[in-house]
């Protein structure tokens, strides 16, 4: 489908609790074999525990799960991937 090219997609978070599990399951549908990380921008919701919850019922790395609590979350967006 990708002919051979890897796709990966970012998923910045501030308080996205209650939208985060759709867009997991939209992407997962649409894009099965990406891989997905999601950055949580220190929250004041559940955001990290719903990603933590997500990626464990699912075939996603815990490694693809970021949080910053302080700072700016765009240097951590793309750095280690």
């Amino acid at each position: 489908m990708y002919k051979g090219n890897k796709i990966a997609i970012g998923i910045p978070c501030f308080n996205e609790a209650i939208a985060l599990p759709e867009v997991l399951e939209g992407i997962s549908v649409f894009f099965p074999e990406a891989e997905v990380y999601v950055f949580d921008n220190n929250s004041s919701d559940n955001t990290f525990q719903v990603a933590q919850e997500y990626i464990s019922s699912s075939t996603l790395s815990p490694s693809n799960l970021v949080s910053k609590k302080t700072g700016s979350l765009i240097p951590k967006l793309w750095g280690g991937i």
